[in-house]
């Protein structure tokens, strides 16, 4: 049985998994389908221009090509295995936690923040 209905993602984060996995039959529920970040009752100042710029967009990226942000593979350091394949970056971290850090302080509870790496 094919997974056709999805009630949590927003329209344009659900098309990935539907062309790819689902052979773009996966439906978001219009609850939630064009809403963003912007809309949700916590945000307490919806008009101002950080709410506007950080909320608006539903995805995303950060590019970091050509930053000298290097990435450190499994057994760099000494360290134990993050896993076959691995990689890690450090200060690709520091760019995230610092935006995840804006959408708290325009009142995204931590608990609402979600962050999806590659």
């Amino acid at each position: 049985m094919a997974w056709t209905y999805d009630s949590r993602m927003h329209e344009s984060i659900a098309s990935f998994p539907s062309d790819t996995l689902y052979d773009s039959s996966l439906i978001s529920d219009a609850s939630v389908a064009t809403r963003t970040l912007l809309e949700l009752p916590t945000i307490l100042e919806p008009t101002s221009e950080d709410a506007i710029d950080a909320l608006t967009p539903t995805c995303i990226f950060f590019d970091t090509a050509g930053c000298e942000f290097y990435e450190r593979t499994e057994g760099d350091r000494e360290q134990k295995s993050l896993g076959e394949g691995s990689k890690s970056n450090e200060n690709e971290a520091v760019v995230v936690c610092k935006w995840a850090r804006k959408l708290v302080r325009i009142s995204l509870t931590p608990t609402g923040v979600r962050l999806i790496t590659d």
